[in-house]
């Protein structure tokens, strides 16, 4: 495990665990809001990983990796640009599929990819292309 800053772990007994739930009904509702919504998007993950063609499925990368930044005008940039590799490694594909179709898009004036950094020019016609 590394951290950025300094951090404490530390370990709890099971039945340790549930005693402090009972006693704290609001952290019990919010570890339940979390887990339902990891399972939710570890579900769509099998669905695409298992239905979607390499191309689709690092589209839905790119869309993942551009959700919650704030647009920078017309276009959302993401300093430091990932990897090809580290792309193909979330998607479950090969590094030359992440290339193919990072060129398709620059092809479609959709992103523009620099070794700093990854902009998505258009994230509506990336996210139509899904």
């Amino acid at each position: 495990m590394i951290t950025l800053d300094e951090s404490v772990l530390a370990r709890i007994a099971p039945e340790h665990f549930t005693a402090i739930l009972a006693i704290h009904p609001a952290l019990m509702s919010h570890g339940l809001v979390y887990l339902s919504g990891l399972i939710r998007s570890l579900s769509e993950r099998v669905v695409e990983l298992s239905t979607w063609n390499a191309a689709s499925r690092v589209r839905a990368e790119l869309v993942r990796l551009v959700r919650d930044r704030e647009p920078g005008g017309n276009t959302i940039e993401i300093v430091p640009a990932p990897t090809q590799m580290a792309i193909a490694n979330c998607v479950s594909t090969q590094r030359e599929a992440v290339t193919r179709e990072l060129n398709e898009l620059k092809k479609l004036g959709i992103i523009k990819t620099t070794r700093r950094a990854f902009s998505v020019l258009d994230l509506a016609a990336l996210g139509n292309l899904e």
